[in-house]
This record gives structure tokens, sequence and C-alpha cells, in this order.
């Protein structure tokens, strides 16, 4: 959505910002100084922001005294995202989205009308939004201001648009009762056993919804990708909800649209209220067998970071049934929607959640990161995946539910090399594996990326020169073999950089 705001509409956020992290009085000085703009324009924010809280009753409050400065006062149930929420949808750029998508009659004149613009200023605000269109394989026709493009891809563009913005804030459908999909959802969890979180309940109802507008308006899927498959097991369990909830579509079009819900339905963890790991165990075992795209996918990556942590007490639970069945729906999303980018342009809470990763977990972010993209952009996968913004968040989320990310994060980084006798190196490598307590992952003198590795450790029988040899934080020169001093002065030296990565995320 940022791509989409003017100048004017991305500071009044930052000032927002600014003055929601801290209950305090602010100096327009100081605004202007952190929203690096004049101190007049930082006062136009602040009366915007005034002006919009008007018709947010409760929302907030921004008091400003002479002799003070500004302080914003806001209800204990808005956080900051709640705010921002509110003000997304206030600009003209994200209504003039939803008129086109909710509006069966829509004209140029009209949206003149409606949002009191002229000409000129409404043309150059399309233009900006047709370039967010077009990123997404979608046309827009000014004429008609009608959308052109895949359907799949057109019911996803507005499903991450409203979820990104308005997320439960509000309904934001205005010509359909949420109360109706409410009263559904409920029946057919009931007749189904379907057991949804209560963001999935909300997500499955912004769904519902947006299919019904594109059936009122008779747009339906004429055309599905093969790439994605849902297996046997749970294609059984959504049959009942898959009926239901394209009832009411034309025979036509039935097939079409159930099997598009089957697809949608690949991509949510979607699961029956306490599922035994048998259940998911034949999942995991039908995609194996079949080879999906999906499960290749999903197997690439995880031998990638089994090789970056090889210690078995990580990488034994990464094959657990539950954690391969959520990385699978992550991999059938990316595959389902290759032409979409919307989750890098409109999620901002989601940016928000991956720098907070980074900052905690620094050295674990950064491998996930390299991973991802690197797998997105191999020739193998080059144009089947989704940009992997979506994946790199997706992952980290499956990660955070499932493992002590502090777990990965405080594994440590060790080089070895020994120069007089290198076939021992392997033998040395073992002897750590067993004899220290830490995790560590062990590099020897046959890996040859060190110009793009830092080591936490070098563990060697020679010194190198300044600027030489592998870069690493601490170093340590044994003789092979090492003595018992040599392994109580490296358990010390293990314990000592754990100790600096604790810190380290504690003070972040």
């Amino acid at each position: 959505m940022d791509q989409l705001l003017e100048k004017r509409e991305r500071r009044d956020l930052k000032i927002l910002s600014l003055l929601y992290s801290e209950e305090r009085w602010w100096s327009a000085e100081e605004l202007a100084q952190r929203s690096d703009c004049s101190v007049g324009s930082a006062n136009k924010s602040v009366s915007s922001l005034s002006q919009m809280a008007e018709h947010f009753e409760h929302a907030y409050e921004i008091i400003s005294q002479k002799n003070r400065g500004i302080i914003l006062l806001a209800s204990s149930n808005y956080s900051i995202s709640r705010l921002e929420s509110l003000y997304y949808r206030e600009t003209i750029s994200y209504q003039i989205i939803d008129k086109i998508f909710q509006s069966n009659d829509l004209t140029i004149e009209k949206l003149m009308d409606d949002l009191f613009l002229s000409k000129s200023t409404l043309y150059r605000k399309l233009k900006s939004i047709e370039f967010i269109f077009n990123q997404n394989n979608l046309e827009l026709d000014k004429n008609t201001l009608k959308l052109k493009g895949s359907e799949i891809n057109i019911r996803e563009f507005f499903f991450v648009f409203y979820w990104s913005i308005v997320k439960s804030e509000e309904w934001p459908f205005t010509n359909i009762k949420e109360e109706l999909f409410s009263y559904r959802l409920k029946e057919l969890s009931q007749e189904t056993g379907l057991s949804l979180s209560s963001v999935e309940y909300i997500q499955l109802q912004y769904r519902m919804a947006i299919n019904f507008i594109q059936h009122q308006k008779k747009q339906f899927i004429t055309e599905l990708p093969d790439i994605v498959q849902l297996d046997p097991y749970r294609l059984a369990f959504f049959s009942k909800i898959g009926e239901a909830m394209t009832a009411n579509v034309p025979p036509a079009h039935k097939r079409m649209e159930f099997d598009y819900l089957g697809l949608i339905f690949s991509t949510y963890p979607y699961m029956p209220d306490s599922p035994d790991e048998n259940y998911l165990q034949k999942i995991v075992d039908w995609y194996q067998k079949t080879n999906s795209l999906t499960y290749i996918i999903t197997n690439d990556f995880l031998n990638q970071i089994m090789a970056r942590y090889p210690e078995e007490s990580l990488t034994k639970p990464l094959k657990q049934p539950k954690v391969m069945f959520m990385l699978f729906s992550t991999a059938s999303y990316a595959l389902l929607f290759p032409n979409l980018f919307m989750q890098d342009e409109l999620t901002s809470t989601w940016r928000k959640q991956l720098k907070r990763f980074e900052k905690q977990t620094p050295n674990f972010y950064q491998t996930i990161k390299d991973i991802v993209y690197g797998i997105q952009q191999s020739d193998r996968y080059k144009g089947k995946l989704m940009h992997p913004f979506y994946s790199l968040y997706s992952i980290l989320s499956i990660f955070s539910q499932n493992f002590d990310l502090y777990a990965f994060e405080n594994t440590i980084k060790l080089k070895l090399i020994c120069a007089a006798d290198p076939i021992s190196e392997n033998t040395l490598s073992d002897m750590l594996r067993t004899r220290v307590s830490q995790n560590v992952i062990i590099a020897n003198s046959n890996t040859r990326d060190d110009a793009k590795v830092h080591y936490d450790l070098l563990l060697s029988d020679i010194k190198f020169a300044e600027g030489q040899g592998p870069l690493a934080d601490e170093s340590y020169i044994w003789d092979f073999p090492p003595s018992n001093r040599d392994w109580n002065n490296l358990d010390t030296i293990l314990n000592d950089i754990i100790k600096k990565k604790h810190l380290k995320n504690e003070t972040v």
C-alpha cells in the first residue's frame, strides 16, 4: 500500500507512528527532525491526523498545547497497526481500488463525484494504481474501470488487499452482510468438523465474500494451474465444504469453482480437531510418493537447512509431519500465485514482523532468507514461484511456532583447519561433535566459500597473517592431537561465544 501513498501521506504515517511510540509531549521541531521534513509540514500532518481522529470516536485523540507540545492519547484497544489501518482506508488510493472491486457500474464521472476529485487528479491516481495492477499481471481498463487478467489472481489480489489493510478492524464489503458468512461458516464447522483458528475464520469469511461479489458480477473461474495438487486425504475432508460453498454457483461453473477452492484449501494448514500424527504422516507420504513440485521444493529447502544446521537436535524435529505439512502449504501458495507480488507491496505489518525476526535472531533470519531467495531465483524454479517475501515470512512464522529460534541462532559456526595433517580434519570434526556441548556447524578445508562466510571461531594449527585466512570473530591455535588443556580452553571459548550471542539478543 505504501507505493500508492503520496509523500504527504507517508509523512502523516511516520508522524502517527512517532506519536504513538511514546505517550509523551513532542515538540513540532522534534517530529520534523525525526520525520525528515520541515516544522510547517509536521504541523500540517498533526492537523490532518487530528481531523481524522474526529471520524473515529474513541480510537485516538491528538492534543496540541502551545507551551507543552503535541501528545497522542489512544484507546488501549488500538494498536499502531489499527490506527494505520484507519488511515489507509481514508486515502484516495484505497477508496478507488475498493470501488473498482465492489461497484458494478463504476465510471470516471461517478468516481470524480463520489471522491470530489478533478479529472486530472483522478487520472494521476489511476496511473499509480494501474502500476500496482500491472506488477501483478493484471490490467485496468481506464474506460470501463474493469480489471482484466486471471480470475484466481484477481480474487487473490483483492483478498490480500483487504486483509493486509483492513484485517478484522471492520467488515469492508459494503453490499453484503458479515453475518451471512459468519452463520454459514459456523454451519460448515459443525457439519464437517472443520477447525479454524480465529484468524483463519475471518480470512475465510473474506474469501467467501470476494467469491460472492465476483459471482454477482458473473465473473467465474475458467482456468486453473495444474502445478498444485490437493492430497486425497484432505480432498475427502474438503468435499462437503466445497460442495456447500459452491451451492449457488451455476452448474456450468461449479466444477471449476470447487477445484479453485480446493487449491486454496491446499495453501492453508487446515486440519480436523486434534489430528493424529498418522493422519498428517499419510499426507506427507502422499506428497513424497507423487514427487509433486510442492514436495520437491519443500525437500530442497529442508536439505539446505539441515546442511547448515546438521545437529540431530535441530534436524530431527524438521521432519515432523506437522512441520512438513505446514511447509507444504507455504510451497503450494508460492506455486499457485507466481504472478502476484502483493505481499511485498501491501503488507506493512508483515514487514514489521520480519524486522522483528531479523533483530531477534539475525543469523538465523539471514540463513532462511538466503535459502528462500536462492530457491526462488534458481533456474530450476524460475518463473514458477511467487516473490519470496511471502515464503520468508511464512517459514519464519512456522519455525517460531514449532521451534526455539535461539537454538538455531546460538549455533556456532566453526572453521577447522589442520595444515600439518589435513586428513585428520574429519577425525577432529567427529571428536568436536561428541566432546562439546554447544551446537556447532563445522566447516573444514574442503569448504571453499570462506570469502562469503563469517565464522564465529577459527580453529587451526597455524596462525594466519592479518587479512589472510577465513574471517572469524575468535580464533584458537592448537596442535594435533589436542591435549586436555586444549579441550578445556575450547569449551571456555565456546561458552563465551554463546554468552555474547545471548547478550546481543537481549540488547536487541
